[in-house]
């Protein structure tokens, strides 16, 4: 895996990974709609760049559950995304609670998987789980060496280039 220092939505990439967590609220509305809840961090970031996200991943997790999911950016967002994907990844099953390791490991080989099979050459990914999900930075971003290969891009936040 290699790495970069930067803001993660000021630089372009093919995919953009973002920490998510499985929990959905009813939107209202009948029939129910389901709104994934993306209330922190990158989640409401992106979120709020992307309205319609929040309803797709909710849909998503209310018929599979809580697994990483890849979502193609509509044309009229690439430019200000500045990607073609972006690809949920759950740290936690609750935004309340702590991360979970067997999450995360079962997430990175969730993502490595969905990125062979499309073939996909350029993904960010923020050290994920460290942050709202309180995940030990170090055990995390050994996991992530060991299991990532140069498709991925680690994107390690800096202040200085933001």
């Amino acid at each position: 895996m290699k790495r970069n220092k930067g803001n993660l939505w000021m630089m372009t990439a093919e995919a953009k990974v973002i920490p998510t967590n499985g929990v959905t609220k009813d939107a209202g509305g009948y029939p129910k709609v389901a709104q994934a809840v993306m209330g922190a961090g990158l989640a409401k970031q992106v979120a709020q760049k992307w309205p319609a996200l929040p309803f797709l991943l909710g849909a998503r997790l209310e018929e599979t559950g809580n697994r990483v999911y890849i979502f193609h950016v509509p044309m009229h967002l690439r430019e200000s995304l500045r990607c073609l994907y972006i690809i949920t990844f759950p740290t936690k099953h609750h935004w309340r609670d702590a991360g979970d390791y067997m999450l995360l490991k079962q997430s990175v080989e969730q993502l490595d998987d969905i990125a062979v099979a499309l073939g996909l050459k350029n993904v960010l990914v923020p050290l994920v789980g460290t942050g709202l999900a309180r995940l030990d930075p170090a055990v995390v971003l050994d996991y992530l060496d060991r299991t990532l290969d140069n498709t991925f891009t680690l994107v390690e936040y800096d202040e200085i280039h933001n």
